[in-house]
């Protein structure tokens, strides 16, 4: 097949169209990937960029796990599609890029987490293996089928494999076997699927999406924690200080779920981010088991593969560990890479700005079918139809709670609901965000102009905001 799924691409024959495979991580940020930060032990992923495209500046549409996978799910950002919020679910009359797969003619499937909560919409899939949780609870063995097999391997309470009284805020030690860990238990079924599940005669859509590297961080004493070395471990470049200049909530210890009382440690940082690594290369080598299979299965060259994480975490930065409803890059910025079927572009880095909602309309397109209208969704195969970095976005998009945010090549700006207080870095000089810029009298006319492409971007994503105002009329 040519490479790029442009015009014309609704009338290939179903047998030419690719499978596809997205692959996702529970709150992993950018440079947790060893081709961003050789310190991070990835080489399965590592082997999809040398086959793909790295996105470098890929962001999520909300910091937070529910509306994150609302926005992906749907193709919308989270305020367009009912879910903005953590304890607020996709309602009934939304539609999942899956189920618009579906009536494309693909089987779809899933396996792990997906976070529709209360949400009563039609998830879309035909096979439906669900993992929510993150932490064994096989006294609850109704939860999923984590918790059943727990139970069914003899586990009858979470203290029989894990303690969370050890360690730092959202650390726990793993007291048995790892191969009863819930991402040992979503690769293995994964690689099941791929080995048995996929169809012979009908294009596929699978998904299969680890709980981690999402706390409980508990993969200190894992086999694959003897890749790293404490005294190696990268340290972030931020602290607890820098908060004071960041609107007042940066600061509180709340967050999503509920940040520590007090600022880390450089020992208490250094032990979180040695475990967390452990599980983002744990995942890994489950990873590399599924691309294996999909290569013994014949189907990898016809595959188009996504690597993506829902968001961040803060992980050290900030001496702050977990999320909240804050814009930093650390939660912003997702790693996202792109395996295209054959014929696409291999081992390139894109540095334009794209969002995860863009996996919507991008798999839509590879399957033939239509991108709804009210889809802020955009097809990306053009990035892997050119060897060259295309930059060709000067503007993204993103939103947490009351905030919303505008990002640049060069700057960030966010606005606050009802607040006389907001956020602006130059991203360019201040990569991690430790000055804020937006008291300064010199960038008030910078302020200015972002309010205004900030109006004008939420007036485009108002619903049907692309229909004229009548017929004859003249437009804006």
């Amino acid at each position: 097949m040519h490479h790029g799924f442009g015009t014309g691409v609704g009338k290939l024959m179903k047998e030419q169209r690719p499978n596809i495979l997205f692959l996702m991580t529970d709150e992993q940020r950018f440079d947790h990937l060893g081709c961003v930060n050789p310190v991070v032990k990835t080489p399965y992923l590592d082997g999809l960029v040398d086959d793909g495209v790295l996105f470098s500046r890929a962001y999520t549409p909300n910091p937070s796990c529910v509306p994150a996978r609302a926005g992906i799910f749907t193709g919308k950002y989270p305020h367009q599609c009912g879910a903005p919020t953590f304890i607020t679910y996709l309602p009934r009359h939304e539609k999942t890029f899956m189920r618009y797969l579906q009536e494309a003619g693909y089987y779809t499937a899933v396996i792990g987490k997906q976070h529709f909560g209360g949400s009563e919409i039609e998830h879309g899939y035909d096979y439906e293996d669900i993992v929510d949780s993150h932490a064994p609870v096989p006294q609850n063995p109704e939860k999923d089928s984590y918790q059943r097999w727990l139970r069914d391997a003899g586990f009858t309470h979470r203290n029989e494999l894990m303690d969370g009284s050890v360690g730092p805020s959202h650390y726990a030690e793993w007291k048995v076997d790892p191969k009863y860990h819930v991402d040992h238990y979503v690769g293995d079924r994964g690689r099941e699927w791929m080995e048995n599940g996929m169809p012979e005669n009908r294009p596929w859509f699978c998904w299969i999406s680890f709980p981690g590297p999402h706390s409980p961080i508990d993969c200190g004493n894992f086999p694959q924690a003897a890749l790293y070395d404490l005294d190696e471990i990268d340290m972030p470049e931020t602290d607890f200080e820098m908060l004071a200049q960041k609107p007042p909530h940066n600061s509180y210890k709340g967050g999503d779920p509920p940040a520590q009382p007090q600022p880390l440690s450089d020992d208490e940082i250094r032990m979180l981010r040695h475990a967390y690594y452990a599980n983002v290369s744990l995942i890994d080598e489950k990873i590399g088991a599924i691309i294996q299979a999909l290569k013994d299965a014949g189907e990898y060259e016809n595959t188009l593969v996504f690597f993506a994480s829902d968001h961040g975490d803060f992980m050290g930065d900030f001496q702050m560990v977990a999320k909240g409803q804050n814009m930093m890059e650390v939660l912003m910025r997702i790693p996202f890479i792109v395996k295209p079927p054959e014929g696409g572009v291999r081992g390139k880095t894109e540095s334009s700005m794209i969002s995860a909602i863009d996996i919507a309309a991008t798999c839509l397109t590879a399957a033939g079918a239509e991108v709804p209208e009210d889809m802020a969704s955009r097809d990306l195969s053009h990035y892997w139809a050119q060897t060259e970095d295309l930059d060709d976005r000067d503007v993204l998009y993103m939103e947490a709670a009351g905030i919303r945010c505008l990002r640049t090549r060069r700057w960030k700006f966010s606005h606050y609901w009802n607040q006389p207080y907001g956020e602006l870095y130059d991203l360019e000089n201040d990569p991690w965000e430790k000055v804020n810029l937006w008291d300064c009298e010199e960038q008030a006319a910078l302020k200015s102009e972002f309010q205004k492409r900030l109006l004008d971007e939420l007036i485009a994503l108002s619903p049907r905001s692309y229909i004229a105002w009548n017929h004859g009329a003249s437009t804006l």
